[in-house]
């Protein structure tokens, strides 16, 4: 009985400190792309993802049919972008998501 429940106190502890913390931050996503076929996608992918709020930086590497997006997403009033929006872009300009990374970065 007493394994059991400092098995149930340590995971309780390890979800309290595994939580995300909230805050201004700014998020990285490379993509991988898959149907990446011409020019016109590669434009049409980075004019959209600009238009898009809290969109700093979208660059398409069409050579190693990669996509990189630089998204802010501040601590109030958060309507910035994430990975499904990046998706629909994607599929409007005719292209798929292989894979994809993320990396916060949490500003001080």
């Amino acid at each position: 009985m007493k394994t059991i429940f400092f098995i149930g106190a340590m995971l309780l502890t390890a979800l309290g400190f595994s939580q995300e913390t909230k805050g201004a931050r700014t998020v990285e996503y490379t993509v991988d792309l898959d149907r990446l076929k011409f020019e016109k996608q590669e434009l049409g992918i980075e004019k959209d993802l600009s238009k898009l709020e809290g969109v700093q930086k979208c660059d398409v590497d069409a050579l190693n049919y990669k996509l990189y997006v630089t998204v802010f997403e501040p601590e109030k009033d958060n309507k910035s972008i994430d990975i499904d929006d990046i998706k629909i872009v994607l599929a409007n300009n005719g292209v798929e998501i292989k894979t994809y990374t993320q990396k916060a970065n949490y500003n001080k």
